[in-house]
């Protein structure tokens, strides 16, 4: 079962409108950014919140977005860590 934890804002770890996903599991498998806050991306010609793409990428219902798809090489899960940790010091 997936587990949600706050919303993410994408622009806070710098991701941006436009800004190309991959997905961890398949990186021929990719979604735009069309929202940031609360996040929508644009998978398969449809608008998706980043889980319910990856879940549709992934073909699963056991899917979490921020640690399923990357960007610039980190996981959105990844790159939000980073970012608490660096402003928490």
């Amino acid at each position: 079962m997936t587990t949600y934890g706050p919303r993410i804002d994408l622009e806070m770890i710098g991701i941006r409108l436009g800004d190309k996903l991959i997905l961890a599991a398949d990186e021929t498998k990719t979604c735009i950014v069309t929202r940031l806050y609360p996040t929508e991306v644009k998978y398969d010609g449809e608008l998706l919140s980043l889980t319910a793409a990856a879940a549709k990428a992934m073909g699963t219902e056991d899917a979490n977005g921020p640690r399923d798809w990357t960007f610039e090489g980190q996981t959105i899960d990844d790159r939000r860590t980073v970012f608490r940790e660096w402003h928490l010091r």
